[in-house]
């Protein structure tokens, strides 16, 4: 199981120190979000482009966005590795997928607790990775959603079905202490907010512990 920390939970005062503490994740998880479609602002186009700039980390941009088709054509030029989007807001999803292939960055699509797996039957086949959002986004701290674990093993049983090479990346309310039950959900990557940088051990010594957790985890094989 991989382990990307949101930045948008960081001690944004010392945001420098943050990025370095997190320097051996597996990915770095930045969250745009656009006011509209959850409550909330998070980095704009400038904000992101320094970040990208100082870590050497895998990028992935989270577009929590009512206009991802706009937003895609500002932020494809930064050039992360992943964009992920949430396809419900659009008529023709495809589009911001064909733009993002064009471009040569991976892509991801978002499905908040309210929306079903079906939704999804259009663009599946065309992305690298589902993000099922374990909270309703727009504030850090949430608890875990139990119906979005359930989510993510009908999920996985339809990208087996499908022959896909899809990964499943759960995002909201993660902690050291549920790690166990989302592996076994069959989640392939975890983003953590506050799990890391808000932990009372620190920020570095916490993602060293989601590490160990998840390379343990692996180990027993029980599930992938």
């Amino acid at each position: 199981m991989k382990i990307g920390p949101s930045i948008m939970c960081a001690n944004l005062l010392r945001l420098q120190d943050e990025l370095n503490y997190v320097s051996q994740a597996d990915w770095l998880h930045i969250d745009i979000m656009d006011g509209y479609m959850v409550p909330d602002f998070t980095f704009g186009i400038e904000a992101t482009e320094q970040i990208l700039n100082y870590s050497s980390l895998k990028s992935e941009i989270h577009l929590m966005s009512k206009s991802p088709l706009e937003h895609v054509e500002q932020y494809v030029k930064l050039k992360p590795d992943i964009i992920t989007f949430h396809p419900e807001v659009l008529y023709d999803p495809l589009r911001v997928v064909y733009k993002l292939k064009e471009a040569g960055i991976q892509t991801g699509i978002a499905i908040n607790p309210s929306i079903p797996i079906v939704a999804l039957n259009e663009v599946i086949h065309q992305v690298d990775r589902v993000i099922i959002m374990g909270v309703n986004p727009g504030f850090i701290g949430q608890k875990l959603l139990k119906a979005s674990l359930t989510k993510s093993l009908h999920l996985a049983d339809i990208i087996k079905q499908k022959g896909l090479n899809t990964d499943i990346i759960l995002d909201g309310g993660v902690k050291l202490e549920n790690l166990k039950e989302i592996y076994e959900h069959k989640v392939d990557g975890v983003v953590v907010g506050t799990g890391i940088f808000h932990h009372n051990l620190g920020t570095e010594a916490a993602l060293k512990a989601f590490k160990h957790t998840a390379k343990e985890l692996h180990k027993e094989g029980q599930y992938h």
